[in-house]
């Protein structure tokens, strides 16, 4: 009996490796797989964690520390540097201008429906003399609060001198002349009430996107969009550049670039540094031509201010400006800026005026970064402007 039993124990051993080796082997398999999954899935929302951690970091590394030194004792000075920051966060996709600021309310920053900048002292309730205003993120006022941007500072010269004005600030961070004009253009097919008066304010965009991309007439960021556009073409057709939008990816990304910051910055990438500085130039003054087009069309006056900006200034330097000016970080670009702007300085054009020297007397700190600065530099700015086109339209 004891025989028969243990044949019987062998036969069932032999046999059930057969029938359960393969489901055990599923079994392992499938618990890979969870493992994996839920690894996957901590790095993922580690990651993302470590991303939020690593955005609100960049506030420190960024001009609202200098801003919140520069307005020392101001009570607004602190709601500023986050207010700035968090608008800064968003944007919507536009037709043309490819993007906008989302609104955004605050104490000191403010941007209303169109993700346009709050303006003091502007008077547009009846036929005042209307004015648009059109540049980067120094037109719409990065580092100074509602009050102490251009437009804002250019209606109160305005409003003292008795002619109260409807100024409106077009001004969008990091837009180029070329968005600035398209931008004119759908607001002069758009708004039933046209401008008298026409200003442009830029240099530092036009001149630092072609250092970015090698390219005179692009937008900011252009590489970029391009690839997030074209590659949505091999989304369809089945590919795995999903992965490249993970959290996690994205922090290796944001972690590698962060880590090149602070070593240095790159050069210009083109092998032809005088073409592309001609046809950074050209390309400036070729928009100047469109809006004579457009000026003649639509009966406004017009008037091109090139800004300031540390890299090509003869400003004596004050606090951190020194430390801006020669940061490793800048040293390509330091050695670029200079190449355009004496290209741009010595045209001579109507309607061109170059503002590079508006700060060459001046002993104080005025630079936030190598472009932005603050609300008394901005009185500067508007002080010459308003020398310009009171001249011009009086």
């Amino acid at each position: 009996m004891e025989a028969v039993m243990k044949d019987r124990e062998e036969m069932q051993a032999e046999a059930e490796p057969q029938a359960t080796r393969a489901q055990k082997r599923l079994t392992n398999f499938l618990a890979m797989i969870a493992v994996t999954v839920l690894l996957l899935g901590f790095l993922e929302l580690a990651s993302f964690v470590a991303m939020r951690v690593l955005r609100a970091s960049v506030f420190e590394e960024t001009p609202a520390a200098r801003m919140l030194a520069a307005y020392k004792g101001e009570k607004w000075a602190p709601a500023l540097g986050r207010e700035e920051k968090e608008a800064r966060q968003f944007y919507n996709y536009q037709p043309y201008t490819v993007w906008r600021s989302r609104p955004y309310r605050g104490e000191a920053f403010n941007l209303d429906e169109n993700g346009m900048r709050r303006t003091y002292f502007s008077h547009c309730d009846a036929n005042q003399f209307t004015i648009w205003m059109f540049g980067g993120s120094t037109m719409r006022g990065n580092g100074s609060p509602d009050w102490g941007t251009i437009p804002s500072q250019l209606a109160q010269l305005y409003e003292k001198n008795g002619q109260p004005a409807c100024v409106r600030n077009f001004g969008e961070g990091a837009w180029v002349s070329t968005q600035e004009v398209t931008q004119l253009m759908l607001a002069l097919k758009r708004e039933a009430r046209k401008p008298n008066l026409v200003i442009f304010y830029d240099g530092a965009n036009d001149t630092f996107v072609p250092y970015q991309s090698g390219k005179a007439n692009v937008h900011m960021n252009f590489d970029t969009i391009k690839n997030q556009f074209e590659s949505q073409r091999d989304l369809r057709q089945g590919s795995f550049g999903y992965l490249l939008h993970t959290n996690l990816v994205q922090l290796v990304f944001s972690l590698a670039m962060r880590a090149q910051q602070h070593v240095s910055d790159r050069a210009v990438p083109s092998a032809d540094l005088e073409g592309l500085a001609q046809a950074a130039a050209d390309n400036y003054f070729g928009n100047l031509d469109v809006v004579k087009g457009l000026a003649a069309q639509y009966g406004f006056e017009y008037d091109f201010f090139w800004q300031p900006n540390l890299l090509a200034s003869h400003k004596p330097v004050a606090g951190s400006e020194k430390d801006i000016q020669h940061s490793p970080k800048l040293i390509h670009l330091e050695q670029w800026v200079p190449r355009v702007y004496s290209l741009v300085g010595q045209q001579q054009r109507d309607h061109f005026y170059n503002l590079s020297d508006a700060f060459d007397q001046t002993n104080d700190q005025v630079y936030l970064d190598w472009c932005h600065i603050v609300m008394s530099g901005n009185r500067v700015i508007a002080e010459r402007m308003f020398q310009v086109v009171r001249h011009n339209n009086s």
